[in-house]
């Protein structure tokens, strides 16, 4: 499979769970854009993917933090929280499979924010998820199988 199966396939999920309208009473307003960007996550991920390097891998991992993002339910999911969303968790994922990966810095000016507003996000996020960000193989493997399948 080809890196731009594995961001089609996070594209459809994305898709799939915006249809779904998770809604939150708590919402961290961190996460809102003010407008819906005019580019898509597929966008997105392949322009992260062109500036920061990033394997694979990194597509898997960010699913299985997506999903934890809506266990936890410190967000709704929309059009407006999606980009940040994937943003940061892209962001974390690659930090934690990458052995060599770009600072923040950098995936600030790639993603058209400030260095403050990324250091903010990420803090949030790591909080939000109690600093569980690491993946077992089991489930890795479970969402690989998915991705295997399409």
């Amino acid at each position: 499979m080809t890196l731009s199966n594995y961001i089609n396939i996070y594209n459809e999920y994305t898709n799939l769970i915006l249809s779904y309208k998770y809604n939150c009473k708590n919402d961290n307003p961190i996460f809102y854009t003010k407008v819906i960007p005019k580019f898509t996550i597929k966008d997105l991920c392949f322009r992260m993917e062109t500036y920061c390097k990033m394997n694979k891998s990194v597509f898997i991992y960010t699913i299985i933090l997506l999903n934890r993002v809506l266990e936890k339910k410190f967000v709704s999911i929309n059009m407006y929280t999606i980009y940040m969303l994937t943003f940061v968790l892209l962001l974390i994922s690659s930090k934690m499979l990458e052995d060599e990966h770009y600072n923040n810095g950098v995936w600030a000016r790639v993603g058209g924010m400030s260095l403050e507003r990324l250091n903010r996000l990420e803090k949030t996020m790591l909080k939000k998820l109690e600093y569980n960000v690491h993946v077992n193989l089991q489930e890795y493997n479970k969402v690989l199988d998915i991705f295997r399948l399409k």
